[in-house]
């Protein structure tokens, strides 16, 4: 890989960097090393802020060599710069930082980060790429969409979509969702659903997300507080909003997911998909079109 390759895939572009930018990420990486050493604070929360740390010295590391990363889920690409702008003896290095970078994803459950995990240990590592540009084209890479995002983007959006039409409305992998906002959306396999499993999604999904959420926000004040331009201030301040949003989303949503957990709802599965799903209200995506019902 090359920096002519991303740049011809649209992962990059360039970009003259300066003194204030410059700073501007020394300082966000000198705040978030001091927060990450505070005792006091959740090892996942330190944890997030290193990785933070870690990320914003990758970008001063591109910034210098003249490009910045594009586009949603770039995490990935800036390790791979990283390589690229310091060469060999960090290439350790930044592998040890996107395994870093997987394991945040996995905290975050992330489908497509296990589907990557999932394609990099059934078939060899060396052809990782060359598999993921193979999932992405076949169902719809958009131009100037990476792979990952392609793959991102059809877990997100699209998945339910086609497993509806392929099973003819009558789904066997039933997603749960917050909302439009999709601060959560969590897929369960029929087969494997029991009576714990809401209570289960709440303690090991929602209620860990939500501190998730609530730690980002407070990241992302901090971060605005010490911006240098207005332009980056208003950037930042978008992103607060939109997870202020998902933040009172995943509140109304999880209100009622304990409702349900406490019900300790059974299915039958002789009554069909039909009937049991209609169990469970609003909590689930694409209720009417499964059960006929509003």
């Amino acid at each position: 890989m090359t920096w002519q390759d991303l740049l011809n895939r649209g992962r990059i572009e360039k970009h003259k960097t300066s003194r204030a930018e410059l700073g501007e990420l020394r300082g966000v990486v000198a705040r978030d090393l001091a927060d990450a050493a505070v005792a006091r604070l959740s090892a996942d929360r330190r944890f997030a802020t290193a990785y933070n740390a870690a990320l914003q010295s990758a970008k001063m590391v591109i910034a210098c060599c003249g490009y910045r990363v594009r586009g949603v889920g770039a995490h990935h690409i800036t390790f791979e710069c990283l390589k690229l702008g310091m060469g060999q003896p960090v290439h350790k290095i930044a592998r040890f930082l996107d395994q870093a970078r997987r394991k945040r994803n996995i905290a975050d459950y992330d489908a497509a980060e296990r589907f990557f995990k999932f394609i990099e240990t059934a078939w060899p590592k060396e052809t990782l790429e060359e598999n993921l540009d193979f999932v992405a084209e076949a169902i719809g890479r958009k131009a100037r969409e990476s792979s990952r995002d392609a793959i991102r983007r059809f877990f997100v959006n699209e998945f339910l979509k086609d497993h509806l039409k392929r099973y003819k409305k009558r789904p066997i992998y039933w997603l749960f969702t917050s909302g439009k906002q999709k601060a959560l959306q969590c897929l369960v396999y029929l087969h494997r659903y029991n009576e714990g499993t809401l209570a289960r999604m709440r303690t090991e999904y929602v209620i860990p997300l939500q501190g998730r959420i609530n730690n980002r926000i407070d990241m992302l004040n901090k971060d605005k507080d010490s911006a240098t331009s207005t332009s980056a201030a208003n950037k930042i301040r978008k992103q607060i909003t939109k997870l202020e949003k998902q933040a009172e989303e995943l509140r109304q949503f999880d209100e009622k997911l304990r409702h349900y957990a406490d019900m300790k709802i059974k299915l039958d599965l002789d009554d069909g998909v039909k009937v049991n799903y209609g169990k469970f209200g609003d909590l689930l995506a694409e209720v009417k079109a499964v059960t006929g019902k509003k």
